[in-house]
């Protein structure tokens, strides 16, 4: 005799091994916020570009007095990490 209890577990796993055999799986939908994050990227990038030829540029010109030692090396810290934004975006998994 089938107790109650083994019934009851004996027609969840047939109904789950049913619905497991029926599953498919679902087509990919774009991501709104991994959109949302290429275009920060991109942004935030080209604004330390330009930020690092602004100071090169106001440097040059005097309107601030940093040295221009600590101004090259501050650029060069700005464009490669505007570089490294770019990059990311370029070549990220997500389409």
């Amino acid at each position: 005799m089938v107790s109650n209890r083994d019934f009851y577990l004996r027609t969840f796993a047939q109904h789950l091994i049913i619905q497991m055999s029926q599953f498919t799986p679902r087509t990919p939908r774009k991501n709104p916020v991994g959109n949302l994050k290429k275009v920060r990227d991109t942004v935030m990038g080209i604004l330390y570009i330009l930020v690092a030829a602004v100071m090169v540029w106001a440097e040059k010109q005097g309107y601030i007095s940093l040295g221009l030692t600590f101004v090259y090396v501050l650029a060069a810290v700005f464009v490669i990490y505007g570089l490294f934004r770019l990059y990311r975006v370029i070549f990220s998994k997500s389409n």
